[in-house]
């Protein structure tokens, strides 16, 4: 794939911008368009040395392009955008973003966090530890994140850490994205019933989430909030390796002497056994019950020693856009 040449329409959104970062990263040469873009997502395009146009035109497609990447947006429709039309009727690939990381996810070994809420701050830390761990995982997070040098990387270790998005592909595609990645392992949090505008009903709603699962293979990991009562009914539909995590002692997984202040503080546990005392700066039992999952992924999973997790979480910032303490005062 080295040396070819993809446009992005649609390049400053989050997916799309991660994606094509990637895709730098794997030797691509890459062009953009977008309309209404701001850092620091812009930024981050910009220092990988990738330029877009401001605008959609037909023009922006460069003759020698190999492959054209079109967004999830309604604006990125052929009927009223000259560029989207332009591709559809040029006769190049064209592919949405989650194409593009079934194809980088073929031969790693992919963790998926999916679910109604937490997916990007779980993302993150998985990622995050990995990479204060000296793994080098690849990643590519839904969120802009403190601390990361932006929100994909390609990493030369064989973790792929990916935020899985229940929401169909493209708008030529409704596909969930996160069925296009080569699951491995799989973190669900919740499958409370959301985007009620694509499924109308919970049922509709729980499909895909009943697909991805489906997609594990029987020695793959499957990590479900036994607090969420939807996720905890899910993860009885896979007959490999389940494990369960929440705030009490009804999941394998679960914190205990819990200490809240600047710095939480809490004994890790599985089952009575304490594996490691963890701190973080994140607020909220929302963010504890967060860590107690992605500890229990990578523990299970034997990434990480308990002393290199407790060396991640006690570093880890957290996602942007989410509640964070301004004052001390």
């Amino acid at each position: 794939m080295q040396g070819k040449k993809a446009h992005f329409i649609g390049i400053a959104g989050k997916g799309m911008s991660a994606v094509a970062l990637l895709l730098r990263e794997a030797g691509w040469h890459i062009s953009g368009s977008d309309e209404g873009f701001y850092p620091p997502v812009s930024d981050y395009l910009k220092e990988a040395g990738i330029k877009f146009a401001n605008g959609y035109k037909k023009e922006n497609i460069p003759a020698d392009a190999d492959m054209i990447v079109i967004g999830k947006n309604a604006k990125l429709v052929a009927e009223s955008n000259e560029e989207v039309a332009s591709a559809f009727a040029g006769g190049k690939k064209i592919v949405s973003f989650p194409d593009v990381l079934h194809e980088l996810t073929e031969k790693t070994d992919n963790i998926v966090v999916a679910g109604s809420y937490g997916k990007s701050t779980c993302t993150a830390l998985l990622a995050w530890c990995l990479m204060q761990a000296d793994k080098d995982p690849s990643y590519f997070i839904g969120e802009i994140t403190k601390g990361f040098e932006a929100h994909a990387h390609k990493g030369n270790g064989n973790m792929f850490v990916l935020e899985g998005d229940e929401y169909p592909s493209a708008n030529w595609d409704a596909t969930s994205k996160f069925l296009h990645y080569h699951p491995h392992s799989v973190l669900l949090t919740s499958a409370t019933h959301d985007h009620v505008n694509v499924y109308p009903t919970h049922e509709e709603y729980l499909s895909p989430f009943k697909k991805l699962i489906a997609l594990l293979p029987q020695n793959g990991l499957l990590v479900a909030n036994a607090g969420e009562e939807h996720s905890f009914a899910l993860s009885k539909q896979f007959a490999g390796k389940t494990v369960t995590y929440g705030m009490t002692q009804d999941a394998q997984w679960y914190p205990d002497k819990i200490k809240y202040g600047l710095r939480t503080t809490f004994d890790l546990m599985r089952g009575a056994a304490k594996i490691t005392e963890l701190t973080t700066e994140l607020l909220g039992a929302h963010n504890i019950e967060n860590i107690v999952a992605v500890s229990a992924l990578l523990l299970e999973k034997g990434l990480l020693t308990p002393q290199e997790l407790a060396a991640g979480t006690a570093s880890f910032e957290g996602v942007k856009r989410r509640m964070e303490l301004l004052s001390s005062n």
